[in-house]
């Protein structure tokens, strides 16, 4: 830099020359900016470096002084922000005299700084002949885009009256811009000049400013879609601004309409006494006056948010009183809509007084109080222990149940507790916000309006029109819908919450606002009281005209901004409380905030004062409004809300009895993903464990969801592949076997597995994929996959995979393939190899006892192979196991291969008694399959009495249908078919044949089962009188069981074909084929089916 004294090189940065003495820099008394001496305009600002007569500057108010209040620290808000440019400003500078431009541009910054200040706007910098305003910063206002556009044509008018020299008539454009920034003291330091903003607004703002023509306010989209209605537009369409990919929506503001305003609800109601709602109370009272007599009703309470639903049940608890009636109330909440029976347990923990951090002593003592006061019996202990989380080690005793049935006997014991209450006295249940409810609760609501006809309850339902209901009309059902209010009912609601009138013009205006909304007539009423704008008198408020003024916010949303900025330290508590949810506790605030205990109570007695939390209990607080959390929480810089939310998780992981879906959700908002996906999936296992598998669902999607935010790595991969197991076990239990998405979870999982290559995980999601296809009746697919494990398992010599690996290809070569000799080589080994100690996991993981399994699937490969004796022995093995395992699946599996092999033995007595057990144990653990096959064993041994089989047959295969497989149902055709035969209708017992025959008999088929199925369709034949159709099946169903080496099946056949040859003279024929078959039997000489062919033998001899 050169001196303009002396010419000495100066470095940069000096103010003085270091040779001459002089000043080489000046300062701009406007922005602060040093600039070279001699400079007329300061090059950052604009200003004018002349020092006016009485050496200040005669421009308008700088950024320090415009402020009446200290600036935030940054954070989120939405902003509208003007640019204002003085036209024709340069070329002025260039025919004008220094000092006659100084006062143009000084009347013109007065000009903005004035008008802008009086609309509440905040002037956030001058440059040269531009001005940056912002409207909603410091300070928010529910209508600042209003404002903006109102100022932006107001400045068009003031500018052009002003009076100077030369004769000039000087002329702005004003470009103005709404949405999303970052915006406060960005550096740190509390410098005024420092308040700025950051994101594409004000860029978008400097390009309208820049496309306006003279005397124009040009405005964006996002301000013309709050401002639409309060001002004529034209339209310029979309237009291509410099910097912006894309042509942007653009319009000429032209004038102020009529029009005062539009807006929406977006909070929930405030608990106001209700006001207009008399009708809807009686209603109300009529039907409490209904379930006081024994009549149970329900009710179901619609209406949009902010509408008054709260307020409502609330003046209905009060008119009933305090007198003879229970209450329950249950409510739904947003991050819980995923947690099953979240309502519920809330409910008990308050009815109970249970809480998660007492000793497991005094939780067991609690809940035996609660028992004992509700009269509930049998297993209620250990459900509600289950269902609370009560700790192991409290000494209640746990249920070895199917996650199915505990769920089931859980929903009747809740609502036997409920039933109980009710008979006591009449009972009014309250179930907020259903909108939001788990589908878990809902199935508990799904059973209790059905039975609430027969029990003196008033339930009252509430929830948002966009929540679909479920239950048809019935006559104990009526709908109560809400309507928004009068403006007399409105002017009452104002003076209940300011305690005497408002000026008449205020209170008009929140009427004509609010739309009979009860939420924004509150809100808008609160937000007037608190602007400043008004003073108290004796018996009325006033106007305050010596307060700066506060426009009444026009949506609900920027009257809540408004009312947080007026808290002060208190706002930064509601952000944190805004953080933890919906619901937070002092001491978890206290736990990840550092201010003093005492300036935190006062803190948070100034937000329940200013109404935007209530106080819940000794030390819980609740945001009265949903969103009113949700705008605190919004308004926080991503970075400081990331750290909010990782303290959150780091203080609620220590505490007992936090959800893991909590953790997870609070882990994702701070972005610690890996920890976000851990927790999520771990919400995912504890809700399969307890058959909560929507939920389950829920929370592995939300896991997948942010496991896609993290860099494609083996690491990722073998994260996703644990989900995509668990949610295929997840679908499989809510939409079914073979559906569509149970596939894409597993062949994802399998396509990862490829990318990874060598990966343990490879062995389970083959496993799943193995389910899928073997249920879905693929059983050339599940016969390869079956392999594949088997090779894995010998690559990888863990013997947990091994065993998997030989039940799963033994299973395949026994029904797909008829390999008899194979799949019992396959099984024993498996068998051998299970030990119980080991093993016993694999039942949890994989759903089945691969012992109990490989045990009956080995019997029923001896049974077909007429090893009777061993067949018998290996069954009853199977059963003992079972009864060691202790898990029900497995035993009702055991149960089905002991059923159905005695029933082909026709050892009809002892098949039914298993029938019996089989079909208790799976009503009990919620188990349709094998009640089916319990079913269907019934229908069989009916028939071999003689008795109609039918009605069995059809329970067996409707109950099979609901599975949604197609895996073995060749067995209940079958049936169904020899049934039909009974009946004597061979026409149907032919059509139950062509659906399932195709299938046994083609190389993707059930082979094992193809010998039956070939004997039955020969008694088609018979019934239909084609003898030629007979000898065809019979010959059939002997060559297809020799070559499975399935003597079983080859004795039936050959008898039944001895018989036909025998009836048509052919003697020697029938001898020569079953003797020889006869011969190689070594035992079993007892059971029906030799007896038979030994005397049809006998018969035949010579």
């Amino acid at each position: 830099m050169e001196c303009p004294s002396c010419k000495a090189d100066v470095p940069d940065g000096s103010k003085f020359c270091n040779d001459c003495g002089a000043v080489v820099t000046i300062r701009c008394v406007g922005c602060g900016t040093q600039n070279r001496a001699g400079s007329k305009f300061c090059f950052e600002c604009g200003a004018s470096l002349a020092a006016p007569p009485d050496g200040t500057l005669a421009a308008a108010p700088t950024v320090a002084s415009a402020l009446q209040q200290p600036l935030s620290s940054a954070e989120r808000r939405q902003l509208t922000i003007m640019f204002c440019d003085l036209v024709g400003s340069t070329a002025l500078s260039t025919r004008l005299d220094p000092e006659d431009t100084r006062e143009i541009i000084s009347a013109y910054h007065r000009c903005c700084a004035e008008t802008i200040t009086r609309a509440g706007g905040f002037v956030a910098k001058y440059m040269g002949d531009g001005v940056l305003a912002y409207f909603g910063y410091p300070q928010a206002h529910e209508d600042d885009a209003e404002r903006a556009v109102r100022t932006g044509l107001a400045l068009v008018a003031e500018v052009g009256k002003l009076t100077v020299t030369s004769g000039y008539t000087p002329e702005i454009r004003v470009g103005i811009a709404t949405g999303l920034v970052v915006v406060g003291d960005l550096i740190g330091e509390g410098a005024a000049q420092e308040q700025g903003v950051v994101g594409e607004t004000p860029n978008l703002a400097a390009r309208l400013q820049a496309l306006a023509a003279p005397g124009q306010v040009v405005i964006s989209a996002g301000t013309h879609r709050l401002a639409e209605g309060l001002f004529a537009f034209h339209d310029l369409g979309a237009v291509a601004l410099k910097g912006f990919a894309e042509p942007v929506p653009a319009y000429v503001a032209l004038s102020a309409t009529s029009i005062e305003s539009r807006f929406e609800a977006q909070h929930e109601s405030r608990l106001m006494p209700p006001v207009g709602r008399g009708e809807e109370l009686d209603l109300l009272l009529g039907c409490w006056r209904q379930v006081q007599q024994g009549e149970g009703r329900v009710v179901l309470l619609s209406g949009e948010a902010g509408i008054g639903k709260s307020r409502l049940l609330r003046a209905l608890r009060e008119e009933i009183g305090a007198g003879l009636h229970a209450l329950a109330i249950y409510s739904c909440a947003p991050h819980l809509s995923a947690s099953p029976l979240a309502p519920l347990i809330h409910q008990l923990y308050r009815t109970s007084g249970l809480e998660t951090d007492h000793p497991p002593d005094v939780q067991r003592r609690r809940l035996e109080t609660f028992v004992e006061q509700h009269s509930l019996a049998g297993d209620a202990m250990s459900l509600l222990a289950t269902l609370l989380g009560v700790p192991s080690d409290a000494g209640i005793p746990q249920l070895d149940w199917t996650p199915q049935r505990q769920k089931e006997s859980t929903l009747v014991l809740l609502i036997q507790y409920l039933t109980a209450e009710a008979r006591r006295h009449p009972l009014l249940l309250v179930f907020e916000d259903l909108h939001w409810i788990d589908p878990s609760s809902r199935e508990f609501l799904d059973l209790l309006v059905d039975q609430i006809p027969t029990l003196p309850i008033l339930a009252v339902l509430s929830y948002r029109p966009d929540f679909t209901v479920p239950w048809p009309e019935a006559p104990h059902i009526t709908s109560l819908r809400l309507l928004r209010l009068s403006a007399a009912a409105a002017v009452k609601i104002v003076l209940g919450i300011t305690g005497k009138p408002l000026p008449r013009q205020i209170t008009e205006q929140i009427v004509a606002r609010a739309d009979g909304i009860p939420l924004f007539i509150e809100e808008l009423t609160r937000a007037v009281i608190e602007s400043g704008r008004l003073k108290q008198a004796a018996t009325v408020w006033l106007l305050d005209e010596h307060v700066a003024p506060v426009a009444i916010p026009l949506t609900l949303h920027d009257s809540l901004m408004a009312r947080l900025d007026r808290l002060g330290n208190a706002k930064s508590v509601a952000q944190i409380g805004a953080v933890v949810g919906r619901v937070f506790e002092r001491s978890l605030i206290a736990e990840i905030d550092d201010r003093p205990v005492a300036e935190l109570g006062t803190a948070l007695r100034c937000l329940t004062d200013a109404g935007l939390i209530v106080h819940q209990g000794d030390a819980t607080y609740a945001f009265k409004h949903a969103l009113v959390r949700d705008a605190a929480h919004e308004s926080l810089l991503l970075r400081r809300r990331r750290e909010l939310h990782g303290r959150v998780a780091d203080a609620l992981a220590g505490h007992q009895g936090t959800l893991p879906e909590v953790l997870a959700s609070h882990c994702a908002e701070a972005m610690r993903i890996p920890e976000a996906i851990d927790h999520w999936k771990r919400a995912g296992e504890m809700a399969v464990a307890r058959s909560a598998n929507i939920e389950a669902i829920d929370h592995l999607e939300n896991a997948l969801r942010v496991l896609r935010q993290l860099p494609e790595t083996p690491d990722r991969a073998g994260r996703e592949i644990g989900l995509q197991i668990l949610l295929g076990v997840a679908r499989m239990a809510v939409q079914g076997y073979a559906a569509p998405d149970v596939q894409r979870a597993y062949g994802r999982a399998h396509e990862l597995c490829r990318q990874l290559g060598d990966t343990p995980q490879l062995f389970p999601v083959l496993r799943g994929l193995y389910v899928y296809h073997l249920l879905r009746g693929e059983l050339p697919e599940a016969h390869a996959l079956g392999h594949q494990l088997t090779e894995i398992a010998k690559e990888t010599g863990d013997d947990g995979q091994a065993l998997e690996a030989n039940f799963a290809l033994g299973q395949t070569l026994l029904f797909h393939k008829g390999d008899l000799a194979m799949a019992s080589r396959y099984l024993a080994a498996g068998a051998a190899q299970y030990d119980l100690e080991r093993h016993r996991t694999h039942a949890f993981l994989f759903g089945q006892d691969p012992g109990v399994f490989c045990l009956s699937l080995l019997a029923w490969a001896r049974l077909f192979e007429g090893r009777f004796s061993e067949a018998l022995s290996t069954l009853e093995a199977a059963l003992a196991l079972a009864e060691r395992v202790r898990h029900p699946l497995s035993a009702a599996a055991a149960l089905m291969f002991a059923a159905v092999a005695h029933i082909w033995l026709r050892h009809i007595t002892r098949a039914e008694r298993y029938a019996d057990r089989l079909i208790a144990i799976s009503t009990e653990q919620a188990l349709p399959f094998f009640a089916g096959i319990g079913s269907l064993v019934k229908g069989a041994a009916e028939m071999a009495r003689g008795a109609e089989g039918m009605k069995r047959i059809e329970e067996a295969m409707e109950m099979y249908g609901m599975t949604g497989t197609r895996f073995a149902q060749t067995i209940a055709w079958d049936y169904a078919a020899r049934a039909s035969l009974q009946l004597g209708r061979p026409e149907v017992a032919g059509e139950y044949l062509r659906e399932v025959m195709p299938h046994a008999l083609s190389d993707h088929g059930e082979a094992y089962i193809a010998p039956e199925l070939l004997r039955t369709e020969a008694l088609v034949h018979r019934a239909l009188g084609d003898t030629d159709g007979v000898e065809a099946s019979l010959r059939q169903a002997v060559v297809r069981a020799e070559g499975m080496g399935a003597a079983f099946w080859r004795l039936r056949a050959a008898c039944d074909l001895a018989c036909l040859w025998r009836d048509q003279g052919k003697r020697a024929e029938a001898r020569d084929l079953l003797a020889p078959i006869y011969g190689r039997f070594t035992e079993g000489f007892g059971t029906p089916d030799l007896e038979e062919a030994k005397i049809l033998l006998d018969a035949l001899a010579p």
